[in-house]
């Protein structure tokens, strides 16, 4: 006869019934994203070149299918896929493009209600792709930054010639996910006063084949219950 564990009735304590989800749901919404820094994002990830910022008919913007294409949703490479729900683990690494890692990296518990989970996303690049040609002319793309350029009233001044990519890839992950709020469960956010874990540093890198930046967002999450369930 099977036998279920023992709960203390009439004591609900936070039962993390949305733990396991977390990522896909990330990952979810960066893909249905139209938002520019996600379009940007998306073509960083797809197109390993100078110009991968500056659409023509040869880069475009990617589709929602290329994008689910670029999700790992199994054993899977940077030389095909380059969106992973794991931890950046391969000091190997000698891909010459970009990839994103989302991952559940910490629980704090606050009380037996309410933890921070600590989602870490990753950003990293190969040492051979660290500049971008900036996309930063408004004439040939209207979501361009306006801190990139000025008007001295007869044409557009470039003030931003050249860009860091693993920089550009920080930016877009750092607006799109600071207060993305994750369905059934609450929003992300880059909070120091929340808890001390959550920030971003250059971190990866092996010296030779890639470099990339590992940010720290915290999540609140309280799915409170006397056993274990998903309602």
């Amino acid at each position: 006869m099977a036998v279920d564990f023992d709960y203390v009735p009439g004591n609900p304590v936070n039962r993390f019934s949305n733990l396991g989800s977390i990522e896909g749901k990330i990952i979810d919404q960066l893909v249905k994203s139209e938002a520019p820094q996600a379009i940007e994002l998306w073509r960083l990830l797809k197109y390993a070149n100078l110009n991968a910022l500056v659409k023509t008919t040869d880069t475009p913007d990617l589709t929602t299918a290329e994008k689910w294409g670029l999700v790992c949703m199994e054993d899977g490479l940077p030389t095909t896929k380059r969106v992973f729900s794991v931890p950046f683990i391969d000091d190997a690494w000698t891909q010459e493009v970009s990839c994103l890692y989302i991952y559940v990296d910490w629980i704090i518990p606050i009380n037996p209600y309410i933890s921070d989970i600590i989602i870490t996303v990753e950003t990293v690049t190969s040492s051979k792709l660290g500049y971008l040609v900036p996309n930063n002319n408004p004439l040939l793309n209207p979501s361009a930054n306006p801190n990139d350029y000025h008007s001295n009233g007869t044409k557009n001044v470039v003030v931003a010639p050249l860009k860091s990519r693993a920089t550009v890839m920080l930016a877009d992950v750092c607006a799109l996910f600071n207060g993305l709020y994750i369905d059934d469960i609450g929003p992300m956010m880059l909070d120091k006063k929340r808890d001390e874990k959550s920030y971003s540093e250059q971190s990866l890198w092996n010296n030779r084949n890639f470099f990339g930046h590992s940010t720290h967002f915290v999540l609140p999450v309280g799915s409170l219950g006397e056993k274990p369930s998903y309602c």
